[in-house]
């Protein structure tokens, strides 16, 4: 992905937020940290960033 090509240092957590069908493949094939169907449940977008916030390396 061309952000963290450029950016290797920072290594930013991306999560894609997609009501497509095919959101798990295209984040499969993004290399994304999490995926999300709309609509999502701001619980549940929480949680996604707390573990990610979280995560070492």
């Amino acid at each position: 992905m061309e952000l963290r090509s450029r950016f290797p240092e920072a290594r930013p957590a991306i999560v894609l937020v997609s009501a497509s069908a095919i959101r798990e493949q295209v984040a499969d094939r993004l290399e994304v940290d999490a995926s999300l169907s709309k609509p999502f449940d701001t619980a549940e977008l929480r949680d996604v960033v707390r573990e990610l916030a979280t995560r070492e390396g």
